[in-house]
């Protein structure tokens, strides 16, 4: 038999034991739900940075033209987006040879 004051020191150190195991698995699941909040924030963030479109602008695009009367024999009517890559300078060439902004007449 122990002597009652190593006895009390076993116990002590069971519990100390005990505790520190309870507070490493706490720390690894609150690590392991960091990741996953951390991981889910993510994807709802890429979701929504697919889901939002870039403006659009209108635009007649011609197609055909009379050379002797200029007049437009075939348009139609497109949207351009003015994503941040090419955006603007799609619709700046489509300006620069002839189409024009708004809807087709």
């Amino acid at each position: 038999m122990l002597n009652p004051k190593k006895e009390d020191e076993t116990k002590k150190k069971q519990k100390v034991t005990k505790t520190m195991t309870i507070t490493a698995v706490t720390a690894i699941s609150m690590l392991a739900a960091t990741i996953i909040i951390t991981s889910s924030l993510a994807a709802i963030t890429q979701q929504t940075a697919f889901a939002a479109k870039p403006p659009q602008v209108t635009i007649c695009h011609v197609i055909k033209v009379d050379p002797e009367t200029h007049e437009i024999i075939r348009a139609e009517t497109i949207t351009v987006s003015l994503s941040p890559d090419e955006g603007e300078s799609s619709v700046r060439k489509h300006l620069a040879h002839g189409d024009f902004l708004g809807a087709c007449p």
